[in-house]
């Protein structure tokens, strides 16, 4: 699995514990890929979002699927805005569309 995050979570590698936990290894982006994906979620934060963004994340996900990479966490909740629609053969996991499920069905459970 791949993190795709703000650079905080990759220097604290947030996910490795439970993703080793349960058989997974983590791999992290290059610091060059990292570098793109933090001037891409700073510009999608200020509002601009291209073609070009969208490109440079396929790009990553293709040079991470050529290092072996069988799905890709999108980590950080500002990347999905591109990221979540870029056209690929491995699964893309949204963290945020987990999260969104998640608080669902605890709205659900609290309602019985």
């Amino acid at each position: 699995v791949k993190e795709l995050e703000k650079n905080t979570g990759n220097v604290d590698k947030l996910y490795d514990g439970i993703l080793k936990k349960n058989g997974i290894n983590p791999l992290y982006p290059t610091r060059a890929e990292q570098d793109s994906i933090n001037k891409i979620i700073v510009e999608l934060l200020s509002g601009k979002k291209t073609k070009e963004q969208k490109e440079e994340i396929k790009t990553i996900y293709s040079s991470l699927q050529g290092r072996g990479v069988k799905a890709i966490l999108l980590a950080c909740t500002d990347f999905q805005i591109v990221a979540s629609n870029v056209n690929i053969s491995i699964p893309v996991i949204d963290s945020t569309e987990i999260l969104i499920r998640a608080s669902m069905r605890e709205l659900a459970s609290k309602r019985d």
